[in-house]
């Protein structure tokens, strides 16, 4: 089993990340991040029809949000002391 990973910039980033058996892909991920590094979107592409989770975050670059795949989202709130 191999892992392959790939970097390319755009406006943000994107991390793909592979992982093979033989010459059989097993599962492909690819990340999405903003300018400050967060992780903003995921995408499933070893699934039929690709779906993906989305992260929310605040003007202090705190993840606020996340809404999976399967409909069971997060809201996170912070206190002062965050």
């Amino acid at each position: 089993m191999t892992v392959g990973l790939k970097n390319e910039r755009d406006l943000g980033w994107a991390k793909f990340h592979d992982t093979h058996h033989d010459t059989t892909t097993i599962a492909k991920f690819e990340y999405f991040y903003d300018y400050n590094g967060n992780i903003t979107d995921q995408f499933f592409h070893h699934r039929a029809s690709t779906p993906g989770n989305n992260y929310g975050y605040d003007n202090l670059n705190r993840l606020v949000t996340i809404d999976y795949i399967d409909d069971n989202d997060k809201e996170f709130i912070y206190d002062k002391t965050a």
